[in-house]
């Protein structure tokens, strides 16, 4: 429902509402299974809408995504890590402080995917092995409370 090419606003309001909706409903079902305290909830885009409408009002594909990591009573949580300038070009930041730095690294799907390996522990299983992840620098945002401002 985001691949909105035309009347964006409209449609992307619409979606924005249901999948809100649908993860209320996965963390009230994994209250009432008992999980919730197990669960790491990861929703990610694999591309972005542009920061300009289309002559549908739409917005085509973008080359920066985001992604929302969620666990319940997680240290690492209700931060922002990564920014990007007005017109939605991502800013490098510090690997180590996660401030903006023009000496920096742009942040990365791999870089999210790493991170969610390594606190998993699965980032050494064989499995997970057979899918490498290309990524510059380390980026441990799941082991600080440091956010980009």
């Amino acid at each position: 429902g985001f691949d909105t090419h035309d009347d964006h606003d409209a449609r992307s309001i619409k979606a924005m509402d249901k999948m809100t909706n649908c993860v209320g409903a996965l963390w009230n079902f994994a209250e009432q299974l008992g999980i919730s305290d197990r669960l790491v909830v990861s929703i990610a885009s694999d591309f972005g809408r542009t920061p300009y409408y289309n002559d549908g009002k739409g917005k085509d594909h973008w080359n920066y995504g985001s992604t929302i990591l969620m666990q319940k009573n997680a240290s690492w949580a209700n931060r922002v890590i990564g920014k990007t300038t007005e017109l939605h070009k991502a800013l490098k930041i510090n690997p180590t402080s996660l401030q903006v730095d023009a000496n920096g690294i742009e942040l990365e799907p791999a870089h999210i995917h790493q991170n969610l390996r390594n606190y998993l522990g699965i980032a050494a299983n064989p499995a997970t092995q057979r899918f490498t992840l290309e990524t510059a620098a380390a980026v441990d945002f799941l082991h600080t409370t440091a956010q980009t401002t």
